[in-house]
């Protein structure tokens, strides 16, 4: 896929989200069943300041489940996200001297997603966004070199109906999903196939990652989330 129809959905799912921000907002009260299970291998201590990376943070909720199930610990968290109206949302709600979020583009250009690295980084709702199977590898990538040694990557895909949308012209597995039964109201989602996620774990592991587990949950009605839990080695091969 060329960058100008990149450009194209990228614009396109922007405009979504400055369409459907408030009623977004209200949907995404509740923590997902899955993030309970997605913190279970991850081994956290007690005792020292745990960095968190949260991509695609919307409303700030994930930050909540972290305070809310985890209230003994320590935090220290960042949010990025492209939607204003989100992330004043997110930042009346959960900011504080150790919570900070930051309007940023983590799509496009070769630039780290941060100068920093982080214990445990995670990226819901994002990658079904991502057009472009060269794209969805950098993205990957930049990912994987988010996660300080010996943290965690999580992520999830969305597995929803595609007979709920419209076949995109762009490329193959790719859909317009309306919102809330509008059709004036659209948005590009890639459903992604067996062999996408093989090729998703092979690139993790060429930069570090072991997968530790996956699994699906968050179902409701036809859809769900296939969640991905990776582990950074502590030292990696040249």
């Amino acid at each position: 896929m060329n960058r100008t129809k990149v450009l194209k959905i990228i614009k396109l799912n922007r405009t979504f989200y400055k369409q459907i921000g408030p009623s977004f907002s209200a949907s995404r009260k509740n923590y997902w069943d899955g993030w309970n299970r997605v913190m279970s291998p991850i081994h956290l201590s007690p005792n020292s300041t745990i960095s968190v990376l949260d991509l695609g943070c919307g409303n700030g909720r994930f930050l909540g489940f972290l305070r809310k199930r985890f209230s003994d610990y320590k935090f220290k968290y960042t949010g990025y996200d492209t939607n204003e109206y989100l992330l004043e949302e997110a930042t009346k709600k959960y900011e504080s001297s150790d919570a900070v979020f930051k309007k940023k583009e983590i799509l496009l250009g070769s630039k780290p997603l941060s100068r920093l690295q982080y214990d445990i980084v995670t990226c819901f709702g994002v990658m079904h966004h991502i057009p472009d199977k060269q794209l969805r590898k950098e993205f990957f990538t930049k990912l994987a070199k988010a996660v300080t040694p010996g943290g965690f990557l999580t992520l999830a895909t969305w597995e929803f109906n595609p007979h709920k949308g419209v076949k995109s012209e762009y490329e193959e597995g790719s859909y317009l999903l309306s919102w809330d039964n509008n059709p004036e109201v659209k948005r590009f989602c890639h459903l992604y196939s067996a062999e996408e996620k093989e090729l998703m774990v092979k690139i993790m592991a060429k930069n570090g990652l072991d997968l530790v587990h996956s699994f699906k949950d968050d179902v409701k009605k036809d859809n769900s989330n296939h969640y991905f839990i990776f582990r950074k080695l502590d030292t990696i091969e040249p």
